[in-house]
């Protein structure tokens, strides 16, 4: 397992966050293969109250969609979260990414990208808040193992004609297909014990309902489904295209048990 390091008293210490779990570990060290710490400074988006990389560890400005007490609030009452871990927030996104300075040696996202509405337009945002050289760690749910199995994999079509309509929030389509097609009983263990799983939803009138809310107000959905090589088509086409000037470092596939994987950017 992997150990944390600590920067207060210079000796090796344990978090103390119980939400560190195996998953996180796999992911976090993938992280650590390409992030040193003790020199660099990094910004995570939507870190809630599981940050890479706590206040302790390193230098890490942290970006989200809501304030940090809204987040400890949060925190309080969802079962499993902690809001001595919801680390203070120094840029609301209410507001923009041009608020966040550039520069930047790392970006960490976890399950953050299957929700931004536009993609390209987002990739385009990281690339430009990074320095030479820099990188953006993604942590990606696998739709195989998720709500979203039985909806279809996102392709580059789809980000283009995002692109195109230059969506600022999740669009009609992209709300109907997440609500429509959702199923929200199913669980990773189930999936890899091929236990049976329960069907999707398919409440029209209610997916509908949102749907039509979504072309006049946010609405959260995940709007891209991705399974580790649909993500690798994706940004095979956006490179090729020229449509992202990231280059795909790495690809950690799903671990056996686990709901998502990890991939790194460079710019």
């Amino acid at each position: 397992m992997l150990a944390i390091e600590t920067m207060t008293t210079g000796r090796m210490q344990p978090s103390q966050n119980p939400r560190r779990d195996a998953r996180f570990h796999l992911h976090r060290s993938h992280f650590l293969e390409y992030v040193d710490l003790s020199k660099e400074r990094g910004l995570e988006i939507g870190a809630f109250d599981l940050p890479l990389v706590e206040p302790s560890e390193g230098r890490c400005d942290l970006a989200d969609w809501n304030t940090v007490e809204y987040l400890r609030d949060l925190a309080k009452r969802l079962p499993g979260t902690n809001p001595d871990f919801v680390a203070p927030v120094q840029f609301n996104l209410r507001q923009g990414y041009d608020q966040i300075p550039e520069g930047y040696d790392w970006i960490g996202a976890s399950h953050v990208i299957e929700h931004v509405p536009d993609i390209i337009a987002w990739l385009t945002q990281m690339h430009s808040k990074l320095r030479p050289s820099g990188i953006l760690f993604l942590v990606i749910p696998d739709k195989r193992y998720t709500f979203d199995i039985y909806r279809r994999e996102s392709t580059f079509t789809d980000a283009l004609v995002a692109r195109r309509s230059a969506l600022e929030h999740p669009s009609f389509a992209q709300v109907f297909d997440h609500l429509y097609y959702s199923a929200p009983g199913v669980i990773a263990h189930d999936v890899w014990a091929g236990n049976p799983l329960p069907g999707p939803n398919l409440d029209f009138a209610g997916s509908l309902m949102l749907a039509e809310k979504a072309e006049h107000a946010y609405e959260d959905a995940h709007c891209w489904v991705l399974t580790p090589d649909s993500f690798l088509a994706l940004m095979r086409s956006l490179t090729d295209s020229h449509m992202t000037n990231f280059q795909l470092a790495d690809l950690r596939p799903t671990a056996r048990g686990m709901l998502d994987f990890s991939v790194v950017l460079r710019k």
